[in-house]
């Protein structure tokens, strides 16, 4: 469910209002589809980061009012430091990004803001095996797949226009599709380099 506080507080020129319009009604028809595109639409034009931080944090403010929860400092904090960080990141890095910033929140406080910034629709959580969580920012996302290395854990995105056109004309009876993501598992070249090397030292 997505929860948005009221827009008056947010003082944007008119490209960031009409922005708040079109999730707004994405949001009233609870079309989370619908809220990612409009998401990436705008992430995509000449939003700068300040109008990002503002639209995350008035989702985060609506959110947590609808739910009665409070607003405190440390989701804040966390969430700005989210909309820093470009790629993937489980817990402990951004445990270590916080603490390189010399703001001392636990784990167990992240963990349980990050779970809230997931049910109100801003991070979007990635479980890559059995290995940690990973999460990456809804407003900096669109649909593309992971190349995951199993060796070392390292995960690069990848557009794949031809793949996202196929699967963006795909319909499936009694479902909507709201985003998709997929995983490729192999050999990185460093690791696939690190190996060839082993077995020649043999």
């Amino acid at each position: 469910m997505f929860y948005l506080c009221d827009v008056k507080t947010v003082q944007a020129d008119v490209a960031c209002r009409g922005f708040f319009c079109c999730l707004i009604r994405a949001i009233e028809e609870a079309v989370v589809g619908d809220v990612v595109r409009v998401l990436e639409k705008f992430q995509s034009s000449d939003m700068d980061d300040e109008k990002v931080r503002m639209a995350a944090r008035n989702m985060l403010t609506g959110f947590l009012e609808g739910k009665r929860l409070r607003k405190t400092p440390e989701r804040y904090a966390i969430l700005d430091k989210v909309l820093q960080l470009r790629a993937h990141f489980d817990i402990m890095a951004l445990h270590r990004a916080m603490e390189e910033d010399a703001y001392h929140v636990s784990r167990a406080t992240i963990y349980n803001t990050m779970e809230l910034l997931v049910e109100c629709g801003l991070v979007r959580k990635h479980q890559f095996g059995n290995r940690h969580a990973q999460f990456e920012m809804l407003l900096d996302a669109t649909n593309h797949h992971h190349l995951m290395c199993t060796e070392c854990g390292r995960i690069k995105e990848v557009k794949d226009q031809e793949l996202i056109r196929y699967m963006n004309s795909r319909k499936y009876p009694s479902f909507s599709t709201q985003y998709f993501s997929l995983y490729v598992y192999g050999i990185c070249s460093r690791c696939a380099r690190k190996l060839r090397n082993a077995s020649s030292e043999k």
